[in-house]
């Protein structure tokens, strides 16, 4: 029995030779908007009701239903393919299946993909073996289909034209085929899915690009050519620099992107014709130290020679800056800072040109879709760093400042550019938006070995950021595993997860109380943390953890009951010195049962002894509010606190004990506790400077923040008073929008939030949901019901 194709696994068997009307389910006739979306809308949620919904195959099925939609959607497409599929219902056809390529449906969608990913790139290379493989097409169909797209261009002019047989000319020339027509019938589909116009505009942009191009990188190899060299006229003659691949065949294009003929397998090169290939010394790191220093001093009197040397030098610390120091990276990057301010005041008409030199190793994190090797995630988290330093330098160019936090929110889309500066809070920011993108897949690619060195470069990263503090570095393995765990593949069923999780484990310290212990408590009471997890975290814990009081028979058994499970919770509870909870009852009946003793009708109280009641009131809050962030580890000791007696002897009193140390427990341990920076902004001072400078201040782990600090900053985000800080305080909230404490705020403030553009595009950015406009009546109402729903 064949294999089925991804198409069929997700969406069932359909007709293929009806094209996008089979796939999105509809019967070949005209079709309304509404009943396309409709049926589009209805082809999804089958893939997401399917057991593998979260798999790249899954999401390769989503993209081909996008652009059958895309296709019926064009009046002209779904005439020209209404006029096809009923011709062919109307002509008799030879029983059993067709094959997809024979009715042009994946030339169709190969060429809509070569147009909206810009023509032929990696890219569109990824996207049609992508599609390739949903729609069942083998390598030779391919080949063909790219190869027919071709020739396209040189058959379309024939075909529009017309042109009809000559006297003196054979019925060969006159008499269209069968395959001729089809073709004939292809091409007019084309032509209608691309109108003219934009066809000449589309081949204009291409013809300019291309020569800016080609012009370019003769300027490029030319100047590069003779600094590294210095060799003068003359001595450059017998020197050729080895540019890279232009104007491949498609097929040879499909080859992986660095590789470069062998000259040897030429039979008729000799030994004379070989060139001699120049190749640029690799220096030291006390060499680019002085180089950089020599670029400072040159800038004001050869602008030119310095940006060069600059280029330069951003290639070799950006590749390298994980193996260099702590003092000379910091003095490095002061001296590029340097660079910087230089450059921009002896180019000021410049500030893009600076930019692209600095932020030349950002592929990692633009590029969404390939998988990075170890070189281009140091690159990118080095980049990340240095535009984050960059971009709060007050002395610099506005329009310098505007091109550096563009470039910030291109590297991290979703209002997740960092809030702080500093060259290590970028850096961190970019290894948290690379460890979501780099969860080991479960397919084959890429192999086993390729992820494990990425993330040992990973690693290595976190490793070398400077100022970055040991608890800083252990909760954010912790969290980095923690998210393998949730969204990753099952350890025991995938290698490359397995692995993955014993190289971030064997950089944690266990035997951290305040750190390790309450995050792995926790990790036993989520439901989405399942039981070959926890096996693979035990069994690490247990044998080379060196945490005391555990034993073999701690780690997670494959199979183990609920209870079993629950027991062990307990177990490593009591190792770490954290609270237990008795098997009897889980934490939120033990929390309604303690709440309802707290609530019971007193008699008249003392001053103090009511306001003890009221703290002890206010740590059951806290204790609920772990409840529902499933963190019942953290819920457990509130509330303990919350049951303590008096320690200022007030008799039957409940507890006091002090603020910090449960404010602390509402954040995280080993962060400042929730308010503190509330407190520092709300006296620091009225003016717009010294609230910016405040607002820089702000947690930048979303796990960290409170709901009073959370509060305190959508307040500012909504009445900052000044526009610099409201737009501040905004993009916090929008990079923060993953927090309860966050979505919390916002729904106090949700009653009276003023009718301003930029307060809805910050809820539209949190929620991802459109909101009506300002001048709404029923506004404020639909922003409370979008938050609602968010949550």
């Amino acid at each position: 029995m064949a294999e089925q194709t991804p198409m069929a696994r997700y969406l069932g068997e359909f007709d293929r030779r009806r094209g996008p009307f089979g796939l999105l389910a509809l019967p070949v006739a005209d079709c309304a908007a509404a009943d396309i979306e409709r049926a589009l809308q209805r082809r999804l949620e089958q893939v997401s009701r399917h057991p593998h919904a979260r798999s790249p195959e899954a999401d390769e099925v989503r993209l081909a239903l996008h652009v059958a939609a895309a296709q019926l959607r064009d009046p002209g497409v779904r005439a020209e393919l209404l006029q096809r599929y009923n011709t062919r219902a109307a002509t008799p056809s030879p029983a059993g299946p067709e094959p997809v390529e024979s009715d042009g449906l994946f030339e169709d969608i190969a060429l809509r993909i070569l147009v909206h990913s810009g023509g032929w790139n990696a890219r569109s290379k990824r996207r049609l073996a992508a599609m390739a493989h949903v729609y069942g097409v083998d390598e030779a169909a391919l080949e063909r289909a790219l190869r027919a797209l071709a020739r396209r261009d040189r058959a379309t002019p024939h075909a529009r034209g017309g042109r009809t047989g000559q006297p003196g000319t054979s019925a060969r020339h006159t008499r269209p085929t069968a395959a001729s027509a089809r073709r004939g019938r292809r091409q007019r589909s084309y032509v209608a899915a691309i109108p003219a116009a934009a066809q000449r505009w589309i081949l204009l942009a291409l013809m300019v690009l291309l020569i800016l191009s080609t012009l370019f990188m003769a300027v490029r190899v030319v100047s590069l050519w003779q600094h590294h060299t210095g060799r003068s006229d003359g001595q450059a003659a017998d020197t050729v620099v080895i540019p890279p691949d232009m104007g491949r065949d498609p097929d040879e294009a499909m080859t992986r992107r660095d590789a470069r003929s062998d000259p040897a397998s030429d039979p008729t090169r000799s030994a004379a014709d070989e060139p001699e290939v120049t190749e640029v010394p690799e220096r030291t790191t006390a060499e680019v130290a002085e180089a950089l220093r020599g670029a400072v001093k040159a800038v004001p009197d050869d602008p030119e020679a310095a940006m060069t040397e600059f280029e330069r030098v951003v290639g070799e610390v950006s590749r390298r800056w994980t193996t260099i120091d702590s003092a000379t990276l910091l003095a490095m990057h002061g001296d590029l800072v340097h660079l910087t301010h230089g450059a921009a005041a002896r180019l000021p008409d410049q500030p893009g040109r600076i930019v692209e030199i600095i932020a030349a190793g950002d592929h990692a994190m633009v590029d969404t879709e390939a998988w990075p090797d170890a070189e281009e995630l140091r690159r990118a988290v080095w980049t990340a760093g240095m535009l984050n330093r960059l971009r709060r330098q007050r002395s610099l160019p506005w329009r310098l400042v505007d091109a550096l936090q563009d470039r910030m929110e291109t590297m991290f889309p979703f209002g997740r550019v960092p809030g702080e500066d500093g060259f290590s809070t970028g850096g961190a920011a970019a290894l948290e938006v690379m460890a979501t993108r780099l969860i080991p897949p479960a397919g084959a690619r890429p192999a086993t070995d390729e992820v494990v060195t990425t993330w040992e470069a990973w690693l290595e990263c976190l490793a070398a950021l400077p100022e970055y503090g040991a608890t800083a570095h252990q909760r954010r393995l912790l969290s980095t595993i923690e998210t393998i765990l949730v969204k990753g593949s099952d350890p025991a069923l995938h290698e490359s997860t397995r692995r993955v999780l014993l190289l971030l484990m064997a950089r944690v310290d266990w035997t951290d109380d305040a750190t390790a212990g309450p995050i792995v408590v926790q990790w036993f009471d989520r439901s989405d943390i399942s039981t070959s997890d926890l096996t693979e975290i035990t069994s690490w814990i247990v044998n080379r953890g060196q945490v005391p009081d555990t034993g073999m028979d701690m780690i997670v058994a494959p199979g183990i009951t609920p209870d079993e499970r629950f027991e062990l919770r307990n177990r490593y509870a009591a190792a770490w010195n954290l609270a237990t909870v008795s098997r009897d009852e889980d934490t939120a009946t033990s929390w309604a049962r303690q709440a309802r003793d707290l609530l019971q009708p007193l008699p008249a109280l003392a001053p103090e002894r009511r306001l003890d009641q009221v703290v002890a009131l206010a740590r059951m809050n806290l204790a609920a509010h772990h409840i529902y962030r499933h963190t019942d580890a953290l819920a457990l000791e509130a509330m303990k606190s919350a049951g303590q007696p008096d320690s200022r002897g007030g008799g039957g009193s409940t507890t006091t004990i002090p603020a910090t140390a449960t404010a602390e427990r509402l954040t995280a341990p080993g962060v400042p506790p929730d308010g503190q920076w509330a407190l520092y902004y709300l006296t620091g001072g009225r003016g717009s400077v010294s609230r910016r400078a405040m607002l820089n201040q702000f947690p930048s782990d979303t796990a960290a923040i409170g709901p009073v600090d959370a509060e305190v900053l959508v307040q500012a985000a909504c009445f900052g008073g000044s526009t610099e800080t409201s737009v501040m305080a905004q993009r916090l909230v929008v990079r923060h929008g993953s927090s309860p404490a966050i979505m919390n705020g916002l729904l106090e403030i949700a009653p009276r939030l003023p009718r301003q553009r930029r307060v809805a595009a910050m809820i539209e950015d949190v929620t991802g949901r459109p909101l009506p406009g300002e001048d709404d009546p029923d506004w404020r109402l639909a922003v409370r019901r979008t938050l609602v729903e968010a949550l």
